[in-house]
């Protein structure tokens, strides 16, 4: 008699990843720039909320059941620029509850891009984020940039990608920082 064993193959199991800025690239000033901030959470493309992965083709996209974050990215990268505002000491106390004795000054934005571009050989990780700074007492927007970032990923594993989003977020956060330390109030 022959035993014939079965090949089995282990199914892929999910892996969950967070984008992390380099709070070390951060040059700490000796200078307070704001009193008081409060940091709302980021809001997202509706392209882009959900958890997975997504990864543009050529026209059409799609997104990586197996390769997802860990936290919806709104509130991983609304962590990430309250780490990196509290650790530049940009400002004193920094908020992101909503309340009377909050700040005047709100920092808020909008991640319009978040995904893997394999549509033109080379593989890229884009993203891009607009930012408000309100002053409440005056009802106006005193700042407002859009910031985008395409860095190349040396391949297409989620790894690689994650890494150069990190990139991505860290370029980002260095020019917020020093753009909004040049803003008048």
């Amino acid at each position: 008699t022959h035993c014939v064993s079965s090949i089995s193959r282990e199914a892929p199991k999910k892996r969950f990843f967070t984008i992390e800025a380099d709070l070390t690239k951060i040059k700490k000033s000796p200078t307070v720039k704001f009193t008081k901030l409060r940091i709302n959470k980021m809001k997202i493309n509706s392209n882009y909320e959900g958890k997975e992965f997504i990864y543009r083709k050529d026209l059409d996209f799609e997104s990586d059941y197996y390769n997802q974050f860990l936290t919806a990215p709104p509130t991983n990268i609304t962590e990430q620029i309250i780490a990196w505002i509290n650790e530049s000491k940009l400002s004193e106390v920094i908020t992101n509850r909503l309340g009377s004795s909050d700040s005047n000054l709100v920092l808020e934005g909008n991640i319009n891009l978040l995904y893997a571009d394999f549509s033109g050989g080379k593989i890229y990780s884009i993203l891009e984020i607009e930012f408000y700074l309100s002053d409440n007492t005056k009802d106006q927007v005193v700042f407002k940039k859009v910031y985008s970032k395409k860095i190349l990923s040396p391949d297409k594993e989620p790894v690689s990608i994650i890494r150069a989003w990190n990139q991505a977020l860290t370029e980002i956060l260095i020019a917020l920082e020093t753009d909004l330390r040049g803003v008048t109030i």
